[in-house]
């Protein structure tokens, strides 16, 4: 079956409707004809096997009579995994909610490592609803089977403080591990250990939110630096840059040992 994703939020227009009993609650608009609106603006999916491979996120529309269309683009820096089927949501005569489909590759072909960001945008604003949501941010990747194998001590630079961690395997690839709840709950560290015992991961966030430069990541050193991520015995030295959108704090020395 395909992944299907309602994200849209519900209208007025000359009296209350509704789409669907199972469609989340969004904001209300009083609003003349058609116009659209996503409900969220970020959506983070795992996806199995079963979810087949289109991604079909829902938009709404303020009224049902007649067929109506909206542009819609699709950001992605993985071109070859994902690509929208139409540039354009198209709703039916008497249809409320359309959806925009995003194709992509079988998981065997997603790089378990990586979390994958998208982006849906309604390019057009003539058709958009009073403070409408007109852009979706969509982080996808390989929903995995994790299991711990083992506890230690996580020492942080950055935030100049050491806890006990927990470290876990992923049972479809055994090069691949990850920190669950390492600098905040809900935020896991996922990096990938080589043959040659070179650790590499992709940029992630932290959960971490700086008063003044909001939220913080952590991405690998730059490439000429000396610095560079690797396993020695039982210790994973996972150097890194802490970085937020308007720059870098700098490179910091974050080492996790394995009790």
């Amino acid at each position: 079956m395909n992944k299907i994703f309602n994200i849209a939020s519900g209208f007025i227009f000359s009296c209350l409707f509704f789409i669907s009993c199972e469609a989340p609650e969004g904001n209300v608009y009083q609003t003349d004809g058609s116009q659209v609106s996503f409900q969220l603006a970020r959506l983070d999916l795992d996806l199995i096997p079963t979810d087949g491979t289109v991604i079909k996120v829902a938009v709404n529309r303020s009224s049902s009579a007649g067929t109506f269309e909206a542009p819609v683009t699709l950001t992605t820096s993985a071109p070859s995994l994902f690509s929208l089927s139409s540039g354009t949501i198209t709703f039916k005569e008497g249809e409320a909610i359309a959806y925009a489909e995003i194709n992509h590759a079988t998981l065997d072909q997603f790089n378990p490592a990586l979390t994958y960001a998208l982006g849906l945008k309604i390019s057009d604003k003539e058709k958009l609803s009073p403070s409408a949501v007109d852009s979706v941010s969509i982080n996808v990747k390989r929903k995995l089977s994790w299991k711990t194998i083992g506890t230690g001590v996580f020492e942080s630079e950055f935030f100049e403080e050491a806890w006990p961690q927990d470290i876990q395997q992923a049972e479809e690839e055994s090069s691949l591990y990850r920190l669950p709840d390492c600098y905040y709950t809900n935020y896991p560290i996922v990096f990938v250990v080589n043959s040659s015992n070179a650790i590499t991961f992709s940029t992630q966030e932290t959960g971490y939110v700086d008063s003044t430069y909001g939220t913080t990541s952590i991405m690998m050193p730059a490439a000429a630096s000396a610095n560079q991520p690797q396993k020695s015995g039982n210790v994973y030295n996972l150097w890194g840059r802490f970085v937020v959108s308007a720059g870098s704090f700098g490179e910091f020395h974050e080492t996790f040992t394995m009790q």
